[in-house]
């Protein structure tokens, strides 16, 4: 594949990180779709991807642009920030979500993570206690509560709605979401990743217009090996990885075009140890 004649789905996929806005007047024409109840996922004791990611990121928003277009997804009102529009996704468009993970995951994945989480919320609820809980362990990074579920639907939603703005020419559309995803493969999650929604809301843009061709752009400090697991089957996508070498998954480590579609282009940074 020509890597300079595709469309470009930039796509910061690992976490977030402190950065310097753009200007203020080019973002304030930007809807930035969020989740206001992302906490609802979050581990009962510390974890480095935790809500504050999101707060940190909004509240920025929020100081330096007092015009841009902060669009809460949530459930309900109960936690939308000042300022913000709550704009939450209808029935179709979560349904739809999930049929796009099922897509670019193994059904079972997804299916099984949906009744773990719901289960165990449904359980806290016939005991008597809150529906929101700590369900456990996926690996040593990766953790569930009883919404996990539900915050990583809302959040593929939200990244389709975004990618859906951009390629019908409306307007560029930005989503701030957590967890991350892009470790997330067809079959495992893993490094704090469920799910994979950029891969996800790449699938959608291609079969939403059989000529689109579509690039995700990924800058962090690690590899995410979960987009080219998925991406490499796709001829009209492609990846871009800019990471840092040594660092989790520990792949990557070669600057080089990979995979049957050569779409797949791993672009490490070693890290100076000295």
């Amino acid at each position: 594949m020509n890597f300079s004649k595709c469309a470009l789905l930039a796509a910061f996929l690992g976490g977030l990180a402190p950065f310097l806005l753009p200007n203020a007047q080019a973002l304030a024409s930007v809807p930035v779709y969020f989740d206001s109840t992302n906490g609802w996922h979050r581990h009962i004791q510390y974890h480095p991807e935790q809500p504050a990611r999101i707060e940190a990121c909004i509240k920025a928003l929020g100081e330096r642009v007092p015009s841009a277009d902060l669009v809460d997804v949530a459930v309900d009102e109960s936690t939308l920030p000042n300022g913000a529009i709550h704009r939450p996704f209808s029935e179709e468009e979560l349904s739809y979500a999930r049929d796009m993970l099922i897509r670019v995951h193994k059904p079972e994945l997804v299916t099984n993570l949906e009744k773990r989480c719901r289960d165990s919320r449904q359980r806290r609820i016939d005991e008597g206690k809150a529906p929101l809980g700590f369900v456990g362990h996926i690996d040593d990074d990766t953790y569930l509560t009883t919404e996990t579920y539900d915050v990583c639907l809302r959040a593929t939603a939200a990244w389709i709605r975004a990618v859906g703005e951009g390629i019908s020419g409306k307007r560029t559309a930005m989503a701030l979401t957590r967890p991350p995803g892009h470790h997330a493969t067809t079959g495992l999650s893993n490094g704090f990743c469920v799910f994979n929604f950029a891969a996800a809301a790449a699938v959608h843009a291609l079969e939403s217009n059989p000529n689109l061709k579509v690039s995700i752009f990924d800058w962090d400090v690690h590899y995410g090996q979960g987009v080219a697991d998925i991406v490499k089957n796709h001829p009209r996508a492609r990846y871009v990885s800019i990471h840092q070498s040594p660092a989790f998954p520990y792949m990557g480590d070669k600057r080089e075009v990979l995979g049957e579609h050569n779409n797949i282009l791993t672009l490490p940074i070693v890290a100076d140890t000295s």
